[in-house]
């Protein structure tokens, strides 16, 4: 069989829908121009066999915040932005930016909803955040520590932060069969901090800076996944009591998460395996930061951002 024609056998063969194994019994078949009888027995072995997942569409918002003024500004969020993006559109993601100012509060949600709306089943929507977090008192009983997290956009001293009722209320009306993965670069908790060298600063904005008057409910894992939320995935940048570090390395400033997170992505790993090699790179390389996985049991041995 020449090649022209064995390339026509392959792309017919998957277009009518048939799953690996299949396309690869068909075409040796083709090629040896005979059917063997043990030809026969691995086709009959395939029937009934369920065919893969669909593989549907990639969507990604990535969000990077350098710029809040006042002397909060980060070094890194931008380059984490674009370093994402570049991953993502690489995996085949049709991925859009909001940097410093276009990434105000009206703009992420906005956003979220117009891409969260696309969605069908076997769609992922990939959001990362860079950025501040901030982390404040709430009356919910169902939080430990009496606290919550959030998200801090460009215009939080005007528009405020970005709470987690409002994300639920996106993600719950995402389709069904559809994935949501949030990879939050951002302190949940700790101080402005800086090291004599400037070299790492903790992307935590202190919540008096941020103007909370009164604590509404923010992101937390507990709120992105309510029983009718599709299947989320959240990968934050430390513990609660912890900080994610705004960092030099490799001669440029960007998120320590995001770059060992990123680097990590290179041995294509499951999310388990992902999240243990980022934890641990963190650490070898002397960051005081723990990434929280937060994903369904079912899906932690999956490739992750495949």
């Amino acid at each position: 069989m020449n090649d022209n024609l064995l390339q026509f056998s392959s792309a017919i063969a998957r277009a009518c829908g048939l799953h690996e194994p299949a396309v690869q019994l068909w075409l040796k078949v083709s090629m040896q121009n005979d059917v063997m009888p043990e030809d026969v027995a691995a086709a009959q072995a395939l029937v009934g066999q369920p065919p893969p997942p669909p593989q549907g569409r990639k969507f990604a918002l990535c969000i990077g915040v350098n710029r809040y003024g006042g002397g909060n500004d980060l070094k890194g969020c931008l380059n984490d932005c674009h370093d994402w993006t570049a991953e993502l559109r690489s995996r085949g993601f049709t991925a859009v930016q909001l940097m410093d100012a276009a990434a105000s509060r009206a703009n992420i949600l906005a956003s979220l909803r117009e891409m969260v709306g696309k969605l069908a089943s076997g769609d992922t929507l990939v959001a990362s955040y860079s950025g501040h977090g901030t982390q404040i008192r709430t009356n919910d009983p169902t939080e430990p520590d009496g606290k919550d997290e959030c998200w801090v956009p460009s215009d939080f001293g005007r528009a405020g932060l970005i709470r987690d009722n409002d994300l639920a209320d996106i993600f719950t009306t995402a389709a069904a069969g559809s994935q949501i993965i949030v990879l939050s670069d951002s302190c949940n908790s700790g101080s402005m901090t800086r090291d004599a060298d400037g070299a790492v600063v903790n992307r935590f904005l202190d919540p008096e800076i941020a103007g909370v008057a009164e604590p509404p409910d923010m992101l937390s894992e507990r709120a992105i996944k309510p029983r009718d939320v599709p299947s989320v995935i959240l990968l934050s940048g430390c513990a609660d009591h912890e900080t994610s570090a705004d960092a030099h390395i490799g001669g440029r400033y960007c998120g320590a998460m995001s770059y060992h997170a990123l680097a990590a992505l290179n041995a294509k790993p499951t999310w388990e395996q992902w999240h243990r090699m980022t934890v641990a790179a963190l650490r070898q390389a002397g960051f005081r930061q723990t990434p929280q996985l937060t994903c369904p049991e079912a899906l932690r041995n999956e490739r992750a951002l495949a």
